[in-house]
């Protein structure tokens, strides 16, 4: 993952360095609980294993278990599922949650989410999670 704060403005680029394998972008754009802030910048590999067992923690605000630190109330988690894989993330209460799934199909407590589909979630005490088919899932656990 990488992590870049735009301080006063940034102009977005990528390119695909593979002359033959597609390449697959997600930017997630999270607004700073406060302005004037200096420009940053950070990158980290996330644990494939780690998420494929469980969630791994990608970003969060005070940078804990080695994640991207950002400047908002937030927790990203990754998930990936194999089919018939289950999980179950326990929110705190009064918290809210936005799920995305970006690769593959899944439920989110009983609902069926599909590859680029995402889901508000409000008043629940757990996200239970399944992979219908091998899946990549971002949970944005948030104030």
């Amino acid at each position: 993952g990488q992590f870049t704060r735009a301080g006063s403005g940034v102009t977005p680029s990528g390119h695909n360095h593979s002359q033959r394998e597609p390449v697959h972008f997600l930017r997630i754009w999270v607004v700073p609980e406060e302005r004037g802030l200096a420009p940053a910048y950070g990158q980290r590999a996330y644990d494939r294993a780690a998420a494929a067992r469980g969630f791994e923690l990608l970003a969060s605000r005070d940078g804990r278990q080695g994640s991207l630190q950002v400047r908002q109330d937030l927790d990203l988690w990754l998930a990936l599922l194999a089919p018939g894989d289950q999980r179950e993330l326990r929110l705190r209460p009064g918290r809210h949650a936005w799920v995305h799934v970006a690769r593959g199909e899944a439920t989110l407590n009983d609902r069926e989410l599909k590859a680029g589909d995402g889901a508000a979630v409000t008043g629940e005490e757990s996200l239970r999670l399944a992979g219908r088919q091998a899946a990549e899932v971002l949970v944005f656990d948030l104030a």
